[in-house]
């Protein structure tokens, strides 16, 4: 599935912890799969390139399509822009039975019933004495296909100093679920549309742990969620957890979302001595420390404009912490990955080919600077002698390795894993910095549609006789060097391919860099990739694609 919200509107991301909160909506919910027009509207005045919009009282998010084809001003075909957020969600809720006693306003929740994709949560709102007098609807409201039922158990997830007897229960309201024929849309030039759709599941569940009870740098109720993929067709699955963090940086508040990446997870242990857990999260005493974090606006007011891509497979996604500086290359765009690549062997040669990643190795990193600790896929680097965010799980050594392409934002260097074509693959001769960018070489490259120039950031296309120049997009390979230490050993090799994220030479068919690109779109056949700029970083590293999944 693939969402944006951009803009202006409720939808937007308001704060770090709405951001979290969102991403796990969207991947536990289902979304429009497939869209047919069912009336193309009685008002008669729709064009080409409308937008209109599907609302239901359980969309998270809302879908989007696209007005392809019209005639006479009635709408012939249409495309998804924006898959949404479906699902049969928590609409209101009151005590219902038992009220229990030791509670306080402001503690968080849990419906145990039903059958669902993520758990329903409540926050009480007021109190009889200490026990909960009433509720409200908290975060998502949940993912169900079986609705809970009257007078459900909850388990107190929030805030750390949660002190209540976990005997009150809830009976909620449902939304219940979008139907699937003959479905209102709205926008565009016209009225009267109406839709059939298929809806499918978006392919992730949250793996009993969704607490809002975390303590960090002070604040007692910080997020905590890890959640499993279907990984269809494969017998290991993606477990991947987020957790909401802040820091304090000089009279600065940082706000950030922090990525792991597991082999496995027990619900009953605390997330950080959880098996094989990627190192943001220190396994001796569960504090945050250098690893992969997704930063956050200092200011709490405003709002994030965000783009997320999910598959059954992983998480992707981007956000824009300065949405005043839209579809210029002034945004301030962060990134993450969190799930399964693309293997290039069965299952069984390469049961793990897990990465996760994000835009910061650090959580106190200021967003709006351009600092050796924020780095994108496209350059993978860090400051010297510390790892960089973006990280390769080693199943044969049971090991977390750090992707660099290099240090300091420099070029280069000698690291386990590196991020192709920007890396070091094979040196061509002495060790210096120009040798140690493989699309920088004294090489041509698939020699029909590129050549590039030693120590030069730019590319020149060349298309085939007739045909207009077009940008080409870099699949991203992982590959591990031996030992770390020489890029042209024989043990060198791909171990898989970064699932709809591309990199793209930031130089037209002359060889001049292109600017303002970001949010821009390049379309291949029926496919489209959004492409963002990397940070404040510039000209080889400048831009790189994700694939929208609709």
């Amino acid at each position: 599935m693939f969402q944006r919200e951009v803009g202006s509107g409720v939808n937007r991301a308001t704060d770090y912890r709405d951001l979290c909160s969102k991403i796990v909506g969207c991947a536990t919910s289902q979304h429009v799969a497939t869209v047919a027009i069912n009336n193309g509207g009685t008002g008669g005045t729709f064009v080409i390139g409308d937008i209109v919009t599907l609302t239901h009282a359980g969309a998270l998010l809302d879908a989007r399509f696209e007005v392809l084809t019209v005639s006479a001003g009635q709408i012939l075909t249409m495309r998804i822009q924006d898959n949404g957020a479906f699902s049969n969600r928590i609409a209101s809720a009151v005590v219902g039975g038992a009220a229990g006693s030791g509670y306080a306003v402001g503690d968080i929740l849990e419906l145990q019933g039903g059958t669902q994709r993520e758990k329903g949560k409540v926050e009480v709102a007021t109190l009889s004495g200490s026990a909960v007098a009433t509720v409200t609807p908290f975060e998502t409201g949940g993912a169900y296909t079986v609705a809970p039922s009257a007078s459900d158990t909850t388990v107190g997830i929030g805030p750390a100093a949660f002190a209540g007897d976990d005997a009150c229960t809830i009976t909620p309201t449902m939304t219940g679920m979008i139907g699937t024929t003959g479905l209102a849309v709205t926008g565009g030039g016209g009225t009267g549309a109406t839709v059939d759709i298929t809806l499918a599941e978006t392919g992730w569940t949250v793996d009993d742990r969704n607490v809002n009870s975390r303590t960090e740098n002070s604040l007692t109720d910080e997020k905590e969620v890890v959640l499993v993929g279907d990984a269809t067709g494969m017998t290991n699955k993606p477990y991947v957890a987020m957790t909401t963090a802040t820091r304090t940086s000089g009279i600065d508040d940082r706000y950030a979302i922090s990525i792991n990446g597991m082999a496995a997870h027990n619900p009953a242990l605390a997330l950080y001595l959880s098996p094989l857990i990627h190192p943001s999260i220190n396994t001796s005493t569960g504090i945050l420390q250098r690893g992969a974090y997704i930063l956050c606006p200092e200011n709490l007011s405003q709002e994030i404009d965000f783009w997320f891509t999910i598959d059954t497979f992983r998480i992707m996604v981007v956000t824009n912490n300065n949405p005043a500086a839209v579809n210029t290359d002034s945004g301030e765009y962060m990134r993450m990955h969190m799930g399964l690549m693309n293997s290039y062997g069965t299952e069984s040669e390469n049961p793990y080919p897990m990465m996760v990643g994000a835009s910061s190795a650090l959580p106190e990193i200021d967003p709006t600077a351009a600092n050796q600790s924020i780095s994108g896929m496209p350059e993978c680097v860090a400051p010297t002698g510390q790892e960089s965010p973006w990280a390769f799980y080693e199943a044969e050594n049971s090991l977390w390795r750090d992707i660099t392409n290099g240090n300091n934002l420099a070029v280069g260097g000698d690291h386990f894993y590196i991020a192709y074509p920007f890396g070091d693959l094979s040196r061509l001769s002495a060790i210096t910095s120009a040798d140690k960018i493989v699309d920088a070489g004294p090489i041509e490259t698939f020699e029909t549609w590129a050549t590039v120039t030693r120590g030069s950031p730019s590319a020149k296309l060349r298309p085939i006789p007739g045909v207009a120049p077009q940008i080409f997009l870099w699949p991203i390979n992982i590959i591990r060097r031996a030992g770390g230490t020489s890029s042209n050993s024989v043990e060198d090799g791909p171990r898989g391919e970064v699932r709809g994220m591309y990199f793209l030479t930031a130089t037209d068919s002359s060889g001049n860099q292109i600017t303002n690109f970001s949010e821009d779109y390049i379309t291949i056949g029926t496919d489209r990739y959004r492409v963002f700029h990397n940070h404040l970083h510039t000209q080889r590293y400048q831009y790189i694609a994700i694939l929208e999944d609709v």
